[in-house]
């Protein structure tokens, strides 16, 4: 839609060869290319903080104080 507003574009319809002409004709001949900058750094470096954390918590689960399971009291005959 903003493309349509900045350019007045229009919208031909054509039937046949000469409508198609002159459809063609009236469209320009130059184009313009417009290039945007975007910054992604940011992006991955909380990405990569994210990462780091995750890490930091699995090394402390993994390396966790275990508990010994408590033995069978019971008198298996």
């Amino acid at each position: 839609m903003q493309i349509s507003r900045t350019t007045a574009a229009r919208s031909n319809r054509a039937q046949d060869h000469s409508q198609l002409s002159r459809a063609l004709a009236h469209l320009p001949t130059a184009f313009t290319i417009v290039r945007k900058h975007v910054d992604l750094a940011a992006w991955f470096a909380a990405g990569g903080g994210l990462l780091i954390a995750a890490a930091v918590a699995l090394s402390l689960w993994w390396n966790r104080a275990r508990r010994r399971p408590a033995p069978a009291t019971g008198a298996d005959p």
